[in-house]
């Protein structure tokens, strides 16, 4: 097993975080967020964002954030179980195969992936994270701070006890109590092996063929078409339109929302 220091830190990971202001796109939904600037740190000329920085002559996707929004089915996906339920908004529930928006966002960046699911062995999730920082290639991490929702783990401290990164969460201190920060702004998560949700996280695989964009664009439209008129996911949450009719109906019930 090779050796690694202590601690690594990659320098300039693009930062990922709700819209406040600028003149790039607002985004506010954290996975293709993450997939636009992973692609923007490994320096994919074919990936761009026109709004933020001049694009290369070779870019042929001037909006990353927005491909993203599409491969991955977000774009037309609305997910509703029965009250207001907090993982409404979990892009897993689109479809009843929850890695598809990875796998897709995945194959159509042109990279290998590897799903390291909860419940694993902490050890072994230390060395696979380690791993991809010594070998220059952030972590999606749904966690390990906040919700359990897509961040990007950039480095990490004292052999890995204490993960380094970005995440859309890491300005409320109500979500992160005790999280402390570096002084180039990442979080320090510890005892992320004890993340409350269950600790999960991508690591990026070797670079493949990528698909023709003609291909990734007319597979994607028909993705969105089918996660829209998926009526029902995982057995009893509404899904796509009818997931707008569930909500509307849901809105019509006098006190029916939460009460805070």
């Amino acid at each position: 097993m090779l050796a690694h220091p202590d601690r690594h830190l990659l320098p300039n990971v693009p930062r990922v975080h709700f819209h406040d202001g600028g003149p790039g796109c607002p985004e506010d939904i954290p996975f293709p967020s993450v997939m636009r600037a992973l692609m923007e740190y490994l320096q994919k000329e074919d990936f761009g964002c026109g709004a933020l920085r001049g694009v290369k002559p070779r870019c042929r996707i001037p909006c990353s954030y927005a491909f993203f929004i599409g491969v991955t089915g977000v774009a037309s996906f609305l997910n509703w179980k029965a009250g207001w339920e907090m993982d409404n908004v979990e892009i897993m529930y689109m479809s009843d195969e929850p890695a598809a928006p990875f796998a897709r966002a995945f194959d159509a960046a042109g990279y290998g992936y590897t799903i390291h699911g909860p419940g694993g062995d902490p050890a072994r999730h230390r060395a696979a994270i380690v791993s991809s920082i010594a070998a220059g290639r952030p972590v999606i991490a749904f966690g390990p701070i906040g919700p359990p929702e897509a961040a990007l783990v950039t480095g990490y401290d004292e052999d890995g006890d204490v993960l380094l990164g970005w995440s859309f969460f890491q300005g409320f201190s109500e979500l992160n109590p005790g999280v402390d920060r570096e002084p180039t702004g990442e979080f320090r998560a510890r005892g992320w092996s004890a993340y409350a949700p269950g600790f999960s996280f991508i690591t990026v695989g070797d670079e493949k063929e990528r698909p023709p964009i003609e291909q990734t664009l007319r597979s994607s439209l028909a993705w969105m078409v089918r996660v829209a008129r998926t009526p029902v996911t995982f057995g009893d949450r509404a899904n796509g339109l009818a997931a707008y009719e569930a909500w509307a109906a849901h809105l019509e019930q006098v006190d029916a929302g939460p009460s805070d």
